[in-house]
């Protein structure tokens, strides 16, 4: 899983790490284009490496009609403490569809959980509607 850390770099206050074409072990092999940032917190590598594991499981029996994923972890009160850790997961589609969800919780991980799982019920949820 350390190939999902390649490049940090620091723009206007977000933690940059880019991940391009990072090979899905869980899936198989397939590749998936996935864009991890975070915002006033910092995304190790074991967060990192739970986050793409969540999101295989997630999406990966519809891993052939998804064409980037984007994830953006957000302490949202900074050291104040709460419910402040938010996870807003973006799926754009091979046909142009973009499904958005996005989860509050005191914990990242919990916060990664929740919006993975939802994230995979709603492209799956989408991808229904597109074929009835």
């Amino acid at each position: 899983m350390n190939d999902f850390v390649r490049n940090f770099v620091l723009v206007e206050g977000w933690l940059r790490s880019y991940v391009l074409q990072a090979p899905l072990p869980a899936l198989g092999g397939f590749h998936m284009e996935l864009d991890v940032r975070g915002r006033h917190l910092q995304v190790s590598a074991a967060l990192r490496s739970h986050l793409a594991r969540r999101l295989a499981f997630a999406l990966g029996r519809v891993s052939h009609r998804i064409g980037s994923v984007r994830v953006r972890l957000e302490d949202v009160n900074g050291p104040k403490g709460g419910i402040d850790k938010r996870c807003r997961v973006s799926v754009r589609g091979d046909r142009g569809w973009i499904v958005i969800v996005e989860e509050l919780d005191s914990d990242a991980y919990t916060a990664v959980d929740r919006a993975a799982g939802r994230a995979g019920r709603a492209v799956q949820r989408t991808l229904g509607r597109m074929q009835a």
